[in-house]
């Protein structure tokens, strides 16, 4: 088995516990209403716990970008990972994103700004710490794509995101261990 094709099994099997102990487990507040676990912060799949998600490249990189929405917040994840080539690019950015607009940073120092467009498409730039910046555009997928998430915690207590990104067109990108917000 590859590591590329372990890691998105892994994601895959992660998640599905996740979703399923998220959706059994529906706790009750002080108050007697039932409340559910974060999709943004505890892991899923944008196409189940999310209410709109997207998908794209980020231009002039081998980068490609992932954004979730629940509510008026986004969880967005940018990675250039292949499975051959380790990531050099690899954000994981949470925040608002009312009115269409997002502007958010990552743990890492990288910043992230777009606007969904009346065609529906979110478009914008990333900053990197570096300094670099680039363009990016995803859209809503309208055949096969696909956007999972993992959070879970490593020995040091450090709150992580694994990710995994597919394209419609069946080109992928994914890499473990970005920090979480």
């Amino acid at each position: 088995m590859t590591g590329k094709l372990a890691l998105v099994l892994t994601l895959i099997g992660l998640t599905a516990i996740l979703l399923s102990a998220s959706l059994a487990a529906g706790r009750r507040s002080d108050d007697g209403s039932s409340t559910r676990p974060d999709p943004l912060t505890s892991g899923g799949v944008a196409a189940e716990a999310a209410d709109r998600y997207w998908v794209g490249k980020v231009h002039r990189s081998r980068a490609y970008i992932a954004i979730a929405r629940v509510d008026r917040r986004a969880l967005v994840y940018v990675c250039n990972g292949d499975g051959v080539r380790p990531a050099t690019i690899n954000e994981w950015f949470l925040g608002a994103a009312g009115g269409g607009t997002i502007d958010l940073r990552s743990r890492n120092g990288a910043r992230l700004t777009g606007r969904l467009t009346r065609r529906g498409i979110y478009a914008g730039r990333l900053r990197l710490p570096g300094g670099r910046r680039l363009p990016f555009t995803a859209g809503f997928p309208r055949r096969k794509a696909a956007f999972f998430w993992v959070r879970h915690t490593d020995p040091s207590h450090t709150s992580l995101f694994d990710g995994f990104i597919q394209l419609p067109d069946g080109t992928d990108r994914a890499d473990k261990y970005g920090p979480a917000r």
